[in-house]
């Protein structure tokens, strides 16, 4: 499984998309934004991803990152819920 805590694993940035992913650990740059803590070690040295929205943003843009394929069968999968893939 991946918790981004060394690099995005599998995750894939969509190459078509109009932001980039960043991988970080603590909050965000400019103040208010981004998690105090991550999800995974819930410590602020833990790592997260996301995209900047201090770019002008416009209708219509989008940012992907694409997971590998999840299966249900893997006992350590949080997001697979009742999807059989």
């Amino acid at each position: 499984h991946c918790n981004f805590e060394f690099d995005l694993c599998e995750w894939k940035q969509d190459e078509n998309d109009d932001f980039d992913w960043n991988l970080r650990t603590s909050s965000t740059t400019k103040m208010g934004t981004g998690p105090a803590t991550d999800h995974t070690l819930q410590e602020p040295s833990g790592h997260y991803i996301f995209i900047k929205s201090s770019f002008l943003q416009l209708p219509g843009q989008k940012a992907r990152i694409s997971s590998p394929v999840l299966s249900r069968r893997n006992k350590n999968c949080k997001v697979c819920g009742g999807v059989v893939l």
